[in-house]
């Protein structure tokens, strides 16, 4: 894996917002921290906490992990694609529906912590293995441009903003 944050020219629009919270350049360790820190928060999270929401119609804590989970395998699904040469654009994704269809209020919260350390293993095994070359090959998802490194970086960025929000509206 390559070992510096993408540069400028590697992805576009939005993804700004998520790569710029992560400062490092050893994103595996990055994922890895993640996992062990953030995993942790989320493993003290009493049974209360998990069903709390801090407004009507926002999402629970539960609905919030699932929706990290779930960016994480479509992000990292867009970096396999991307990193082994499949130039097809590829689309984006509306979070609601994701959301809403994922039930996540049905789910115990053991069940949400085994699948969030099993998505970051997977996450972490396909950026450890990626070779510097396919960390820049370039794509396009949701229209913009992208690259593996980028996107590796738009995992790490995008839990660590939910985090930020849980930190301050939740906990």
């Amino acid at each position: 894996m390559l070992m510096r944050r993408p540069l400028n020219t590697e992805f576009e629009g939005y993804s700004e917002t998520y790569i710029s919270r992560i400062q490092d350049t050893d994103i595996c360790k990055v994922l890895r921290e993640q996992e062990t820190d953030f995993g942790g928060v989320y493993a003290s999270f009493t049974d209360e906490q998990w069903d709390f929401r801090y407004a009507p119609e926002k999402w629970t804590i539960k609905d919030v992990i699932l929706h990290i989970i779930d960016t994480e395998r479509i992000f990292a699904y867009r970096a396999l694609r991307i990193s082994r040469g499949d130039a097809t654009a590829l689309p984006g994704f509306d979070q609601d529906p994701y959301v809403d269809h994922a039930f996540a209020a049905e789910r115990s919260s053991q069940s949400l912590l085994e699948e969030y350390h099993s998505v970051r293993q997977s996450s972490f095994h396909l950026f450890t293995n990626m070779r510097d070359e396919d960390c820049i090959r370039e794509g396009k998802a949701s229209n913009l441009l992208a690259t593996p490194i980028a996107t590796a970086y738009m995992i790490a960025g995008h839990e660590d903003h939910h985090m930020a929000i849980l930190k301050e509206r939740y906990l």
